[in-house]
């Protein structure tokens, strides 16, 4: 998913350095000097085709761009999610019941639409079709070794405005996808700057909601128009495309950032604890402030022997033992000396700074310790 990310903001990138170069180069010929004739006419002919031809190139040329990349990363996302998640999970059953649910009827559409195909030959069409039934028979019989029809879930029809974006992402198992991308807190400093709001004010959850509602609908629409030959009902200016660019940038990364803490859940879920060497602690005292967590231990038993250091993975888990977290240590205190490892002998006190996050609910969390 991170080459997916990182390919989708370089798009956009290239796309602002377009608009960049070419408000520069307009403000620096509107400067030229009415005293040379030649180079003055030339540059006002330039002048007017950037209000005209030349402006709807660009207008054209940023909005099939924007799109184009947006639709790739969907796809690019969708299928790095499903193949992370298949290597978590080692049988058909133990995959998210959506993706499970969704499979039988997305391959069988799969299938029909390659039929359709009109740019392949009818021994390709039937070599993919005879791959795609195969699949779905090792799903099926959930065995070892199943293979999903990844491209299935990625597969579509519609353009992407905003509800197929969330069915697409149903699909696998994401349907908070739009809630999480409301309650990013780029995209909510976005629309909060967009609207004009001054420091303080807060901007309500419909009201960003609404906005990636419009913006990924427009840029679909805007799109569809350039396809068709269809002169748009208003063009946007320079400026209105730099936002744009900086909106899909930002709506991008938040869709990469939901997909990635989902992956992460779902590989956690599917960690066996008894594969692991590990010693366990409970109770901890939290100091977020600090960013300390802290343990008295009274009894050793079971402890004893165990080398904590600086480096240490913990797993971290409710009273069910279902991993909710994992983290590395990254600072050690030992009976209130700093210490880079402490081999556990007798009771003692120790305090540990991890590489994630402190949250007041570890305090009720099982810690899991192992090298």
């Amino acid at each position: 998913m991170k080459e997916s990310i990182k390919n989708f903001e370089d798009s956009v990138d290239k796309q602002v350095n377009i608009i960049s170069y070419t408000t520069f180069m307009i403000d620096t010929f509107g400067n030229v000097s009415p005293d040379n004739n030649d180079l003055h006419n030339l540059f006002l002919t330039f002048l007017k085709a950037g209000k005209t031809e030349y402006s709807q190139f660009i207008y054209n040329g940023i909005i099939v761009s924007l799109y184009g990349s947006f639709e790739r990363l969907i796809e690019d996302i969708v299928e790095s999610y499903l193949t992370s998640i298949i290597c978590h999970s080692d049988t058909f059953e133990k995959l998210p019941s959506a993706i499970k649910k969704n499979h039988t009827e997305l391959s069988l559409a799969l299938a029909l639409k390659v039929g359709k195909d009109r740019n392949r030959e009818i021994e390709e069409k039937s070599k993919l079709q005879s791959v795609i039934i195969s699949n779905l028979n090792t799903c099926m019989i959930n065995k070892d070794g199943y293979k999903l029809n990844v491209s299935a879930f990625s597969s579509h029809t519609a353009n992407f405005r905003l509800d197929i974006v969330r069915e697409t992402f149903s699909n696998i198992g994401l349907s908070s996808i739009i809630d999480d991308l409301a309650n990013n807190i780029e995209v909510i400093d976005f629309v909060r700057a967009e609207k004009g709001y001054g420091e303080g004010e807060n901007v309500t959850n419909n009201e960003v909601a609404s906005t990636i509602r419009f913006k990924l609908d427009d840029l679909a629409n805007r799109r569809n128009e350039i396809a068709h030959g269809t002169k748009p009902q208003n063009y946007l200016d320079y400026n209105l495309l730099l936002s744009f660019c900086e909106f899909m940038k930002i709506i991008g990364k938040a869709i990469y950032t939901s997909c990635s803490t989902s992956n992460n859940r779902v590989r956690l879920k599917n960690i066996d604890l008894s594969h692991y060497d590990t010693v366990y602690m409970n109770n901890p005292k939290v100091f977020i402030k600090p960013g300390v967590i802290g343990f008295k231990i009274e009894d050793v038993t079971g402890l004893s022997g165990f080398n904590l250091k600086v480096g240490t993975k913990i797993f971290i888990t409710n009273n069910n033992d279902e991993i909710q977290s994992e983290a590395t240590l990254v600072s050690l205190i030992v009976n209130k000396s700093d210490a880079n490892e402490y081999l556990i002998s007798e009771a003692f006190e120790f305090g540990i700074k991890l590489d994630i996050p402190l949250e007041n609910s570890f305090s009720r969390r099982k810690f899991f310790f192992y090298n």
